[in-house]
């Protein structure tokens, strides 16, 4: 079991920043690509992919992007943050194989609302960006503990 705990709009300060790295692996394509239905051989076959630009399977932006969910909701502010929106902008593909390190981090408050807008980053071990945007959310009110 795995026990997880939120942090609530008044504990987070400007600059608070979490970070996950995550390995793209053919089943995490594969798993995505059946969850949404996007079953595009360029992610998930390698005779069709070398047929392509980038000459092998590509994971998907958007398995990517997903990402930051599992940041948001789970590490910072985590259980409890509602999604509001999320800009991305897509700067180079990963492949099986490849660390994506995930980073978002606090750049902006509001009282009245309780939303925080989160820039959000995709790099390698060499920090070279795979993905950036920013992210808005609505922090939880209540510190919750949670057991996975």
């Amino acid at each position: 079991m795995t026990a997880i705990t939120n942090r609530t709009f008044q504990e987070i300060h400007l600059g608070d920043q979490f970070q996950f790295s995550e390995t793209v692996t053919a089943e995490s394509i594969n798993q995505f690509a059946k969850a949404t239905g996007d079953l595009n051989p360029m992610h998930s076959d390698p005779a069709f992919a070398a047929k392509m630009s980038f000459k092998q399977p590509v994971a998907h932006g958007l398995w990517m992007a997903s990402l930051f969910s599992r940041a948001l909701g789970m590490g910072l502010p985590g259980p409890g943050t509602l999604y509001v929106s999320q800009s991305l902008q897509f700067i180079k593909p990963a492949f099986i194989g490849d660390e994506v390190i995930v980073t978002v981090k606090v750049l902006e408050k509001h009282l009245h609302n309780r939303h925080i807008r989160m820039a959000c980053s995709i790099t390698g071990p060499s920090k070279r960006p795979f993905l950036n945007g920013e992210a808005w959310v609505v922090a939880p009110k209540k510190k919750m503990n949670v057991v996975l």
